[in-house]
């Protein structure tokens, strides 16, 4: 996952509000109308939050007549929370190197000082 996505995908879930949104439909999936019900917002206000976690890739949508069901797009949240995982344990020794040189390349910390080295 690239700096962009993580960083859009950190700004959708940084509202308490998208928050909620996300934790209600990890469990089922469900329609704005049903959405509502669980927030004090108007209808454009949640559409305003669905198109920003939909944007963000955290939502799935499927359409059932005239009605939107909303379910979380698990693998979009998993890969999130893997690049996470890996930012805080360190285990991406290359980051830093990757946003310095703007190398796509992953190196391990050994080669990354080894190429401080030659420089």
């Amino acid at each position: 996952m690239d700096a962009e996505k993580f960083s859009k995908i950190a700004k959708a879930l940084s509202d308490p509000k998208r928050t909620q949104i996300v934790e209600l439909v990890s469990c089922e999936s469900l329609c704005a109308c049903d959405l509502l019900g669980y927030f004090a917002m108007t209808q454009p206000s949640l559409s305003h939050h669905l198109k920003i976690l939909k944007d963000a890739d955290l939502l799935n949508v499927s359409k059932e007549g005239t009605w939107h069901h909303y379910s979380l797009n698990k693998s979009t949240l998993e890969d999130f929370q893997e690049r996470t995982k890996e930012i805080v344990s360190g285990i991406i020794d290359c980051s830093c190197y990757e946003i310095v040189n703007g190398s796509s390349n992953c190196a391990t910390k050994k080669q990354v000082e080894q190429m401080e080295v030659d420089l």
